[in-house]
C-alpha cells in the first residue's frame, strides 16, 4: 500500500503540470471560449427562470408598474363592510331583464366570452333563470362566491387572500392614482433619469385629484368583502381608478354640455358611475346579457334603482340604459361618442367589424382603449371599413395599451 501511495504522489507533480498547461492553452482557443460563454449564458438563464418560478405573483407583476414602490407612503389594504341590501324590486327587475335578454342574438361564438367564460358562468345563469329572489340577491351581493365577474373584475371565486399580493395590489392602485394625477397635470411626471421622487400621502393625493376633476372622488363598494386600497372614501380598487380616468377622457373627448354616450363592454359599470360626476347623464351600456347583470346591480346599488333602465324597460335621457348587444344593432339611434375599453379585440373579428361599421354610421366619435396583443387590432378593424384614427397615443393608465380617437 505504501508503495502504491508513493507512486501516486510521485506522479502528482506531472499531473499538476499537465493541468496548468491545459488551463493556459484551452482558454485561448476560439471554440473553447465560445463554449464557455454559451455555458455561462445558459447557467444565467436557468438561474433567472428558477428565481422567476419561485417568486411570489406580486413580484412577477413588476412590468405593469409605472415606477418602483420602494418610497411610497404607508398604505393599507382594506376590505369593504357589509353594504345595505338592495331592494327585492331591483332584483326582480334584474331577473326579468335577464330572462328576456339571454335569448337575444350575441353573434359568432368564437371568442373567450362566448365559450369558456360562458361555460364557467353557467351556474349563475341557471340561478338567474330559475332561482328565487333571495338566492339571486345573495349571489349578486357576494360575487366572491361565484364567477359572474370573471374576465372583467377581480371579484370572483378565484380571488386571492394572500397578504403580500393584496399589499402589492394596494400599492399598485396608489401607483395608478399617481398616474391619473400626472395625466390631469396636478402632479409632475416621474422621470426615471432624475433623482428619486417624493410621494404625497394618499389623502393629499386624492384631494389634488378632487380639485382637478371638480368633485369629491369616492369609491363605492356595494359588494361584500371587496379588497383594495383603504381610503377615507371607500376601498379603492384597480378597476375603479381605471374607470375614473375613462370617465374623464370621455368628458375630454365630448367637450362640455349634454351629450349622448354609449359604452360597448362596460365591465361592472364603474365608468358610467363616474361619468355622472362629470355631468354626463345620457349614457347607454351595451354588453352581454350576463355582464349586464353585474352592471345593473352595481349601478342600482350605488345610484338607486330609478337611475337605471334595464332591457324591456322605458328609458329616458337621465337614466343609464343597461342593454344587451342586440339592441345596439337593432337601432338607428345617433350618439356623440362611442367608447370601448379592453374588449373589442376579444370579440370575434366579424363582431368587431360589425360594431365599428355601426359606430362609423351612427356616432360623431369613437374612443378606443385597447392593447394590440390579440390576433387583430382596433386599427386593423377600422382600416377594413375605411376609417382611420385622428389620434393614437400611449394609454396613461395601463402599460401596453393604446388610446385611439376616431372622428366621423
Amino acid at each position: 500500500m505504501d508503495a502504491i501511495l508513493a507512486g501516486r504522489f510521485a506522479c502528482s507533480p506531472l499531473r499538476s503540470l499537465r493541468h496548468r498547461i491545459a488551463n493556459a492553452i484551452y482558454p485561448r482557443l476560439p471554440r473553447y471560449r465560445e463554449m464557455q460563454i454559451r455555458l455561462q449564458q445558459q447557467e444565467a438563464e436557468i438561474a433567472r427562470l428558477r428565481a422567476t418560478a419561485a417568486a411570489p405573483t406580486y413580484q412577477k407583476m413588476g412590468p405593469v408598474q409605472h415606477r418602483p414602490f420602494d418610497h411610497f407612503p404607508a398604505l393599507k389594504v382594506g376590505r369593504s363592510d357589509a353594504f345595505p341590501a338592495v331592494s327585492d324590486d331591483l332584483i326582480k327587475r334584474i331577473k326579468t331583464a335577464y330572462r328576456a335578454a339571454h335569448v337575444t342574438e350575441v353573434g359568432p361564438t368564437d371568442s373567450a366570452w362566448l365559450s369558456e367564460f360562458s361555460t364557467q358562468k353557467s351556474g349563475i345563469d341557471r340561478l338567474l333563470l330559475n332561482g328565487g329572489i333571495g338566492q339571486i340577491g345573495a349571489a349578486l351581493a357576494n360575487p366572491l362566491s361565484n364567477h359572474l365577474f370573471h374576465g372583467f373584475d377581480s371579484l370572483t371565486a378565484d380571488e386571492t387572500n394572500d397578504p403580500p399580493v393584496l399589499q402589492w395590489r394596494a400599492e399598485w392602485i396608489y401607483d395608478n392614482l399617481l398616474r391619473f394625477a400626472e395625466a390631469l397635470g396636478v402632479r409632475r411626471m416621474s422621470n426615471p433619469e432624475s433623482i428619486a421622487d417624493s410621494f404625497p400621502p394618499l389623502e393629499v393625493l386624492l384631494e389634488s385629484i378632487d380639485d382637478a376633476v371638480g368633485f369629491r372622488v369616492v369609491f363605492p363598494n356595494p359588494f361584500q368583502n371587496e379588497a383594495g386600497l383603504l381610503t377615507s372614501r371607500g376601498i379603492a380598487t384597480y378597476r375603479a381608478v381605471q374607470a375614473l380616468y375613462q370617465a374623464w377622457r370621455i368628458r375630454q373627448t365630448t367637450g362640455t354640455g349634454q351629450v349622448r354616450v354609449v359604452e360597448i363592454g362596460a365591465g361592472t359599470g364603474r365608468t358610467a358611475f363616474y361619468a355622472r360626476n362629470f355631468g354626463i347623464d345620457n349614457y347607454t351600456i351595451i354588453d352581454l346579457p350576463m355582464t349586464n347583470i353585474a352592471q345593473a346591480y352595481f349601478l342600482g346599488a350605488t345610484l338607486g334603482g330609478d337611475a337605471i333602465a334595464l332591457y324591456g324597460e322605458q328609458s329616458t335621457e337621465h337614466r343609464i340604459s343597461v342593454l344587451p348587444a342586440a339592441t345596439f344593432f337593432g337601432s338607428d339611434t345617433k350618439f356623440d361618442l362611442v367608447v370601448n375599453v379592453d374588449s373589442l379585440t376579444e370579440m370575434s373579428a366579424a363582431t368587431a367589424v360589425r360594431y365599428v361599421s355601426e359606430i362609423k354610421m351612427r356616432s360623431k366619435a369613437f374612443l378606443s382603449i385597447n392593447h394590440e396583443a390579440n390576433p387583430f387590432t382596433v386599427g386593423e378593424i377600422a382600416k377594413s371599413i375605411a376609417a382611420a384614427a385622428s389620434s393614437r397615443e400611449h394609454h396613461w393608465m395601463r402599460r401596453g395599451y393604446i388610446e385611439e380617437t376616431f372622428r366621423f
